[in-house]
């Protein structure tokens, strides 16, 4: 199963520094839609509020004759407080599937998303969808600031042992933010064998986001732009073609510790275990020269684009840390591509529509020649 999420405009909120609070809120939303389940939460109201989730309902329908557009015969939409809002489609049909902005609301059985959201190819006609309409967890953000947890398990269906793990931690007053893990060999309820940590920091402004998803099976990668304009990745999945008997392949990685840019600062780092189950990282390759542009449109890759609109990616290979018995390849990167640091402004990087480039040479499955390319915030 697959899940496109594109261009997902969030309200803004009112307040700096809270971007923490609602960003869990709507990973859990995400999560689910991507057929994760819940392992374990804190208890908080904001979970399950009605300040949060506006409406939900269980018989919407699109058609594919009018892209954009979903109806409900229960309906309830309101313009005054559901425009500007995030719908979740939980539709049978994968090509419906998704969370969208409201753009319009036309009556109290009729809504128009916005069109930077669902690909050209429109709707799959679908009956009977349970769609809810949300704020993104803005209207009543998590109320514990620190320490407050969040653990989803990869969808059965992927046979990955892999859980997600999300925790609150509490600074300075722009200092608050969250930290994620991974627990490769899914062991929330008993031993907790976490990887290390990164930061979802909470510093500059962030009380919006344009929200992007791309996840497919175990894997999931989440990236966004926030009023800095600057892009974040955070990304769960296992690598693939480890050797036999490397049963916990899983890791996670965001912001700079992902991107495919080959500079000092960016170690293109995932966080994993080792075979005796102790905390440690992984290092991602990347082309030769690619963040020299001018170099790479001098050879044989720069010239690919040029003649042909088509850039050379590869699947990143993974070398663990040097430790005492050496360090070695484990396997590859799942579901991305990497390519030269300054190819974004060639979208999508290919004629068939296959690949779209995020930022800084990380490559993503395209979902199809309709799926609309990547915005930031202020776009």
């Amino acid at each position: 199963m697959a899940l496109t999420i594109r261009n997902l405009l969030t309200p803004s909120y009112s307040a700096n520094y809270t971007y923490y609070q609602w960003m869990i809120w709507l990973y859990r939303e995400i999560f689910e839609l991507a057929g994760w389940t819940e392992t374990y939460k804190t208890v908080d109201t904001a979970w399950e509020s009605a300040s949060n989730i506006l409406l939900t309902l269980a018989d919407a329908a699109v058609n594919s004759a009018t892209p954009r557009k979903i109806t409900s015969a229960t309906g309830g939409f309101v313009a005054a407080t559901h425009e500007g809002m995030a719908i979740t489609v939980k539709a049978t049909n994968d090509a419906n599937k998704s969370i969208y902005r409201i753009q319009t609301v036309e009556d109290t059985n009729t809504i128009w998303i916005e069109a930077v959201g669902l690909s050209s190819a429109g709707w799959t006609t679908e009956t009977g969808i349970t769609v809810e309409v949300h704020n993104c967890g803005q209207g009543q953000l998590l109320t514990t600031t620190s320490g407050l947890e969040l653990v989803m398990a990869a969808p059965a269906a992927s046979g990955a042992s892999l859980e997600a793990y999300i925790k609150t931690d509490t600074g300075t007053s722009v200092g608050d933010h969250a930290d994620v893990y991974a627990l490769p060999k899914g062991d929330w309820t008993t031993a907790k064998t976490l990887t290390t940590g990164r930061s979802v920091d909470a510093y500059y402004q962030r009380r919006r986001a344009r929200i992007n998803v791309y996840a497919e099976d175990q894997h999931i990668l989440i990236f966004f732009w926030t009023e800095t304009s600057e892009p974040h990745q955070h990304f769960w999945g296992e690598l693939t073609g480890v050797v036999t008997g490397d049963d916990y392949p899983g890791f996670v990685t965001v912001d700079t510790d992902w991107l495919m840019r080959g500079a000092a600062t960016g170690f293109c780092q995932l966080s994993m275990l080792d075979d005796l189950d102790a905390a440690i990282s992984g290092y991602t390759t990347w082309l030769a020269h690619a963040i020299n542009a001018p170099v790479l449109l001098d050879n044989y890759i720069g010239r690919r684009i040029i003649n042909q609109g088509v850039a050379k990616i590869e699947a990143p290979l993974v070398f663990m840390d040097n430790v005492s018995t050496g360090a070695y390849m484990r396997g590859t990167v799942p579901i991305v591509r990497c390519t030269g640091n300054d190819f974004e402004t060639y979208r999508p990087l290919d004629g068939a529509g296959a690949w779209l480039h995020i930022v800084n040479g990380t490559v993503i499955p395209r979902n199809g020649t309709g799926d609309p390319v990547l915005i930031t915030i202020g776009s």
